[in-house]
């Protein structure tokens, strides 16, 4: 992989910024539910695509290789997480030691109470602009936004933010499909919506967004990071879609630091960011910074001025399944520690963090 300049430092930042929020080991809440996926373990998702860019299903163990700082390591089991089935089961949570604190059911003081996830957890992430050029971008790709929305099962939840100076809950999680689309089609607007209602049956993404730290996220990558802590204590995978135009967007030495805490904060929650770049140019200054935030996440990268249709298409297929990759964490001293996920005897491109941190 190919890693801009920023990218390099924030991995060197990683350590400092977990330091502060917590290392990056895998209690059950934030790994596939299972009595045998403690802190000694690391969880990695892994989506697999073919030469077409389609999900690659029914891999085994026997099909990947995992390296930790370049040395081959076992993996103690491979799982197939088809869209439309939960990766947690409610049994299988109640059956975890100390299910109050890790239950992702467990309300907040002065919140509803959040379900267990049944499908899949998608936040639209909207960076917008004040410049006409990237603002068309964006309208292009909403426009393009029907096929990708109707294709949600009814089991999935979608929330939608946005980002122009500060953080904005445009709607909690919901799977009332015209609702995302007025959340949507509003979130290139530079306005101070009142706070959305919350969902009452089912995840909450409101009920864990302060909207004071929220108003005060001053920086793309503080707001990246907020979304991620509210989705950490509910249980699986989650993903956001990334519209937007770029990362580290001013240049300044701070930056670094917000985007490894950024990065730290999305490995914690097991969330991966697909970036869609709604840049109207074939090429800009800030889209290696956007690629490589995306790729650090495990996500990935897709233009979408010429074919935005196709770059829907696209994300769509990474969230059709993923793979849950559970190994040993190898006797290491603490720190950064780089993760290399190949298929070594089939054709197939994985997505997969590269690194975990302890």
């Amino acid at each position: 992989m190919r890693f801009a300049a920023a990218a390099v430092a924030a991995s060197s930042l990683l350590s400092a910024a977990l330091a502060v929020r917590g290392a990056d080991v895998v209690p059950p809440d934030l790994g596939r539910v299972r009595s045998e996926t403690g802190a000694s373990r690391v969880v990695v998702d892994a989506v697999v695509k073919d030469s077409s860019r389609r999900a690659v299903p029914g891999l085994g163990k026997d099909d990947f290789r995992v390296k930790v700082d370049g040395k081959p390591v076992a993996l103690e089991s491979v799982e197939w997480i088809p869209a439309g089935r939960p990766e947690v089961t409610p049994e299988e949570l109640s059956g975890l030691p100390g299910r109050s604190e890790v239950s992702p059911s467990a309300p907040m003081e002065g919140s509803a109470v959040n379900e267990l996830p049944k499908g899949r957890l998608i936040v639209f992430f909207v960076q917008s602009d004040i410049g006409r050029f990237r603002t068309l971008g964006h309208m292009r790709l909403l426009h393009e936004m029907g096929p990708f929305i109707a294709d949600l099962r009814e089991d999935d939840r979608v929330a939608v933010v946005s980002f122009l100076s500060h953080l904005v809950l445009r709607l909690d999680f919901t799977n009332d499909q015209a609702a995302i689309r007025r959340a949507l089609g509003r979130a290139i607007y530079h306005d101070e919506p009142p706070r959305p209602e919350q969902t009452v049956d089912g995840p909450s993404l409101l009920a864990r967004l302060p909207a004071d730290e929220a108003f005060n996220a001053y920086y793309v990558e503080d707001g990246l990071r907020l979304v991620a802590e509210a989705l950490e204590p509910l249980a699986g995978a989650k993903s956001i879609l990334f519209l937007g135009w770029g990362i580290g967007i001013n240049r300044v030495p701070k930056e670094e630091r917000l985007w490894a805490e950024a990065i730290s904060a999305l490995y914690k929650s097991r969330t991966r960011l697909s970036a869609l770049d709604v840049s109207t140019a074939d090429y800009h200054t800030l889209e290696e910074n956007l690629s490589a935030f995306a790729e650090m996440s495990g996500g990935s990268y897709q233009k979408t001025h010429l074919f935005p249709g196709l770059a829907l298409k696209l994300a769509s297929e990474e969230l059709a399944g993923r793979y849950v990759l559970v190994f040993e964490k190898p006797s290491r001293p603490a720190g950064v520690h780089r993760i290399e996920v190949s298929l070594p005897n089939r054709k197939g491109e994985v997505y997969a963090r590269p690194y975990y941190i302890d």
